[in-house]
């Protein structure tokens, strides 16, 4: 009787079940190599079934897999052997032993297979993630550094070795301060950047970092505090900042050197100074005259608000609020042009005071030595050398003032009387911007015009200078904040009948509720610091009204502003 009770014959069954449902494969091979079992679920990643392979000899059915025979081999030796293989896309791991008769005498063997196919890939992709990981860790130019709360070095990059001249066998477990033995005030720097890792969890120092050959290299270091395993440890990275020393004791000398030219140089320009004082009085006049302009400036102002007041008056009362304003922010403009020219012309015309008052001065001094017949020919060499120098001086500096000062008469003479002529836009632009320099001095923003040669426009030139102008303006106040760099792009484009302008900045941009309302009079976002509101809107009414054009603006907050207008060219073609 094969099975003695019930009681057997369910655990049988409970095996069998058992051994069926496993997501592994059993095998029993005879002495014979013939299958005398093959069963588990396993089976069916190779597409067998339970049983399907029971009489087949193993050493044909593993005859291309030498390695799955020589491991059958030495159990059919008595051996117990685990062994992996790859069959197709299956990586399998195997258990092989052999079972005995009740005599000792080998009778066979069996054996059990897992699909370890996930854990393989797994085991793969770890790798490769690990080897770039290595990679990257690798790379980093500097040293990069792991240490326990010993002060002990447990991880290290491949240039740590090649910096320091130890190998990983003689870095593994070195300690902190070893680097730093016979140099108390390098260790002191780092002692206080572990501190500072501590308390504010970064820390940093400079130190001489001395290597295997004893050469100390100055070193930047950086440390972090990091938990492993519930373990404390701090990583940081260590740059060679020898270039950086150096560079900077050059620059002592250097500084010690310039401070040296530049004490017997003041001493040489206070000379200078006091010689080109004396030679004020003849541009003095020329001064005089300027400041005449600047009366005459602010008579004409006194005239425009004079016109403004008898604007208001024919109007009803909302219409003079709305002219006076637009009038006060011309004038404002115009205002400020003056100021920013007047400082401008000033500058030039007071180096060229100077120059003057030292020809004065040297050539009184010459009429003395001729009187008194106390000259020869190497002063008289000297005098004229003085002249030659002093003339260039004050022709450049008139040149400069002069240039200003035409820039300004034509863009004061076009804002203040608006008859239509014909005008090169490109050439007028620049103008413009000439004008404005004074006050886009004081910021960091850089206007670059982009134009076509030979465009024209048939129409107030004062007009265009105002739509700059006011562009120009309103950028400054409300795209850039004074302390940020920016560009602004002013381009001039012929397109049939009209000439098109695109300004455009780089500055903070506007949301959706703010563009859909800027061109609308007296709205403004600045207002509590003086803001009226009309800039845009006198734009939108010059273009659309004095150049029959249109205007369009795009904006989103953080990418800037373009403004594209049309103006109409009056008739040219």
């Amino acid at each position: 009787m094969l099975f003695e009770s019930n009681t057997d014959l369910s655990n049988f069954k409970i095996f069998q079940n058992l051994v069926s449902n496993l997501p592994m494969i059993f095998y029993a091979l005879d002495e014979n190599w013939i299958f005398t079992l093959s069963d588990g679920k396993g089976l069916e990643n190779l597409s067998l079934k339970p049983g399907q392979v029971v009489g087949v000899n193993a050493k044909e059915m593993y005859r291309d897999y030498p390695d799955i025979i020589e491991a059958i081999e030495r159990a059919y030796r008595g051996e117990s052997v685990r062994y992996e293989h790859q069959l197709g896309e299956l990586y399998l791991e195997n258990f092989v032993m052999p079972f005995y008769s009740p005599s000792g005498i080998i009778e066979g063997i069996i054996g059990a297979t897992i699909d370890i196919t996930e854990r393989i890939h797994a085991e793969i992709d770890l790798k490769k993630t690990q080897h770039i990981q290595q990679s990257i860790f690798d790379s980093v130019p500097g040293m990069l550094y792991l240490y326990d709360a010993n002060g002990e070095l447990v991880l290290w990059n491949k240039a740590h070795e090649a910096i320091t001249g130890y190998s990983a066998e003689e870095l593994d477990h070195f300690n902190l301060v070893n680097w730093y033995k016979d140099d108390p005030e390098s260790l002191q720097s780092v002692n206080a950047g572990l501190s500072n890792t501590d308390k504010n969890g970064f820390g940093e120092a400079e130190a001489n970092l001395q290597t295997k050959d004893g050469t100390k290299i100055p070193f930047y270091f950086t440390a972090c505090p990091v938990e492993i395993d519930q373990e404390h440890y701090f990583v940081g990275i260590g740059l060679d900042i020898s270039e950086r020393k150096k560079a900077e004791e050059e620059l002592l000398t250097l500084n010690k050197t310039l401070e040296e030219k530049v004490s017997l140089r003041t001493i040489e320009l206070n000379i200078a100074v006091q010689e080109l004082t004396q030679a004020n009085e003849e541009l003095t006049s020329l001064n005089e005259e300027m400041l005449a302009m600047n009366e005459e400036l602010t008579a004409a102002n006194e005239e425009m608000n004079a016109m403004n007041e008898e604007l208001i008056e024919s109007n009803d009362k909302i219409m003079k609020m709305k002219n006076y304003l637009v009038e006060s922010e011309k004038m404002t403009a115009l205002g400020g042009l003056v100021a920013g020219v007047a400082h401008e012309v000033n500058t030039p015309l007071g180096v060229g005071i100077t120059a003057s008052s030292h020809l004065v001065d040297i050539t009184k001094e010459l009429m003395h030595k001729i009187n008194a017949e106390d000259f020869d020919k190497v002063e008289l060499i000297e005098y004229l050398e003085d002249i030659r120098k002093a003339s260039q001086i004050i022709e450049k500096n008139l040149t400069r003032a002069g240039k200003l000062t035409h820039s300004f008469k034509q863009l004061s003479a076009d804002q203040t009387s608006e008859p239509k002529r014909l005008f090169n836009v490109g050439e007028y632009l620049e103008e413009i911007l000439i004008s404005l320099s004074p006050t886009l001095k004081k910021t960091q923003i850089q206007i670059i015009p982009i134009y076509e040669d030979n465009l024209f426009l048939n129409g107030s030139p004062g007009a265009f200078a105002q739509i700059v102008t006011n562009l120009v303006m309103n950028a400054l106040y409300h795209a850039y904040d004074h302390k940020v760099k920016g560009i602004v792009t002013i381009k001039l484009e012929n397109e049939n009948t009209h000439i098109k302008v695109t300004f455009s900045d780089d500055g903070c941009g506007m949301d959706a509720q703010t563009l859909s309302k800027i061109f609308e009079p007296f709205f403004t976002t600045r207002r509590d610091l003086g803001g009226t509101g009309l800039g845009l809107s006198i734009v939108y009414s010059i273009v659309t009204q004095q150049f029959s054009g249109t205007i369009e603006c795009n904006s989103a907050l953080g990418v800037g502003t373009t403004f594209t207008m049309l103006l109409n060219q009056g008739g040219l073609k």
